[in-house]
């Protein structure tokens, strides 16, 4: 009887403890959110200072250090299609002082198409936000014999030869991008991959190859030349850019659908009340239409600005859809 009396207060002052100890953690916890930040933000971005996520993320930070009362330090990691940067936050503190602008190169690329990484994305990294996404747009050749998409299509059936198209790299967004579309509708054509897009849309312009699929932003001075001919953009409206080009929908292709996107992660472990903040601040800059206007159609982007939950939500699902467009390019993991 004692025996059993002092075996239930054991447990009873142990129970106490651990529910003492749980209470002053998350009162901890919800003192360093809400006392959130307290030093400099960094931003790891990585790529090279220049690109759309650089001249849109620097457009917003003089907003963001008045609400956060805190710099915001960009730090440009390029290298590895984006490991380098990845895995420098994924190894920071998850107090929320550091932050990744991350693409599907991270979360699908990466991991499906390299046999080898210094880290687990979906394990090493929180979502915070999907920032943006931009739609892409089908060019071809000045003089290709065709101005429709269904032209476009028969063309490449009466010519699965001949029929070329550039993208910026084996197994890159817009690579996969096509091969999807060519099995979509039962096509065949030359993949001609380059280094970058620049050197992509010249062979274009100069007729050494058909066509390719590209963010509008990045063909802007090409199509206001007219070195290349835009037929269609993905997505669901049509770009303030080009106007006069259809969306693929309207062209009756409506089950194609290809963008690329620029999200915005954490390390794994970082309290969910500080990315909800961080996403919420973000959206309101964002989405608002002059920042809209002025900042995100010039590079052929349309704003997001979605919360954690929906950004992994996203994240699901863009990779399934990856998965299905590394079938359709037939590309190996390295």
């Amino acid at each position: 009887m004692m025996e059993t009396q002092c075996k239930r207060a054991v447990c009873a002052l142990a129970a106490t403890v651990v529910a003492s100890a749980w209470s002053t953690g998350a009162l901890a916890a919800q003192a360093a959110e809400a006392a959130w930040p307290t030093k400099p933000v960094l931003l790891i971005m990585p790529y090279t200072a220049g690109g759309p996520a650089d001249a849109i993320l620097r457009a917003i930070a003089p907003d963001l250090q008045k609400r956060w009362k805190q710099p915001l330090v960009i730090d440009y990691k390029p290298g590895a299609n984006e490991v380098l940067g990845a895995v420098e936050v994924a190894k920071s503190r998850p107090d929320g002082h550091t932050m990744l602008i991350a693409t599907d190169a991270t979360y699908a690329l990466n991991p499906l198409l390299k046999s080898k990484l210094p880290l687990n994305a979906e394990k090493d990294l929180a979502p915070v936000s999907l920032l943006m996404r931009a739609p892409l747009l089908l060019v071809t050749r000045p003089d290709f014999p065709a101005n429709s998409v269904k032209e476009v299509v028969d063309y490449a059936r009466k010519h699965p030869d001949t029929a070329s198209y550039a993208s910026t790299g084996i197994g890159g967004s817009n690579h996969l991008a096509m091969a999807w579309f060519n099995k979509q509708n039962g096509i065949e054509s030359v993949h001609a991959p380059y280094n970058n897009l620049s050197l992509a849309l010249q062979d274009v312009t100069a007729g050494r190859v058909d066509m390719s699929l590209v963010v509008t932003g990045g063909a802007r001075a090409f199509i206001e030349r007219q070195n290349v001919k835009p037929i269609a953009v993905s997505g669901s409206h049509r770009q303030p850019l080009i106007p006069d080009v259809p969306t693929f929908a309207e062209a009756g292709f409506k089950d194609y659908e290809a963008s690329v996107y620029f999200g915005l992660s954490m390390a794994a472990g970082t309290p969910l009340a500080i990315r909800e903040r961080i996403a919420a601040d973000i959206a309101e800059l964002i989405k608002a239409p002059e920042f809209q206007k002025k900042y995100l159609s010039i590079y052929g982007f349309d704003a997001v600005g979605s919360t954690p939950q929906q950004f992994a939500e996203f994240l699901k699902s863009d990779k399934a859809a990856t998965i299905k467009r590394i079938q359709a390019a037939g590309v190996t993991p390295e």
